[in-house]
C-alpha cells in the first residue's frame, strides 16, 4: 500500500487514534478503501497495530 509506505516519511500524517483510550498520541489511525489502519509509532518503527473494515463496530481498546 502507497499509504502506509508514507508512514515512512511521515509518521504523524494521520490523527491521534480516537478509539484507544488513554492514547498519548503514538496510536494513530486513517482510513482507506473502507478499512481502518491502525499503527503504532515509535522512534525507531512504525508498527501496523489493527486492519480493520469501517463496517465493522469499533472496539475500544
Amino acid at each position: 500500500m502507497n499509504a502506509c509506505k508514507e508512514l515512512l516519511k511521515h509518521p504523524e500524517k494521520y490523527p491521534p487514534d480516537k478509539y484507544r483510550s488513554e492514547n498519548d498520541g503514538t496510536f494513530r489511525a486513517f482510513e482507506l478503501y473502507h478499512h481502518r489502519i491502525v499503527y503504532m509509532v515509535t522512534e525507531s518503527e512504525i508498527v501496523i497495530v489493527r486492519v480493520r473494515h469501517t463496517a465493522m463496530e469499533p472496539l475500544s481498546y
